[in-house]
């Protein structure tokens, strides 16, 4: 069983140890910059902006996904989602997609997101979830991410 639930304090610890693993590849492919390289300090003050969950599968915890409301009221941004690697490409992730859709449903008419160009894994995962390409921006000098949309309505 899975179950997508708002995370708690005592989880952040946890979510970050997993967010290390999850991301351990982007850290390796993109030297300038991955979620992967955050210390638990800059973890904690990054999630104060973010609607966080925690992802239980079998009463462990594998994973999260942040969201915020983007800026505009009916878009709303997925900023991470992560799943354990042990537990990835078992249908998880998309489930938490779904999941964080309905639990906005009545708000989010729109979802955004990116993710690195180098990372083709996550491009085809947000592709077959739905999302579609809207463009390439460069987040930093050296890294350039894709830009994702879904619209619901």
């Amino acid at each position: 069983m899975i179950e997508v639930r708002k995370a708690i304090e005592e989880e952040l610890f946890k979510l970050w140890e997993i967010q290390i693993k999850a991301f351990e590849e982007d850290s390796k492919i993109n030297k300038d910059f991955s979620p992967g390289d955050q210390t638990y300090k800059e973890f904690e003050e990054w999630i104060k902006s973010y609607e966080a969950y925690t992802v239980i599968y079998n009463k462990v915890i594998v994973g999260g996904v942040f969201v915020r409301e983007y800026n505009q009221k009916e878009v709303w941004k997925i900023s991470r989602i992560f799943i354990k690697p042990s537990c990835q490409s078992s249908g998880i992730g998309t489930y938490v997609i779904r999941e964080i859709e309905s639990k906005y449903k009545d708000i989010a008419k729109v979802w955004i997101l990116e993710t690195p160009e180098k990372n083709l894994r996550s491009q085809k995962f947000y592709e077959q979830n739905g999302f579609f390409n809207i463009g390439i921006t460069s987040a930093t000098d050296k890294l350039k991410t894709i830009n994702y949309r879904k619209n619901l309505t």
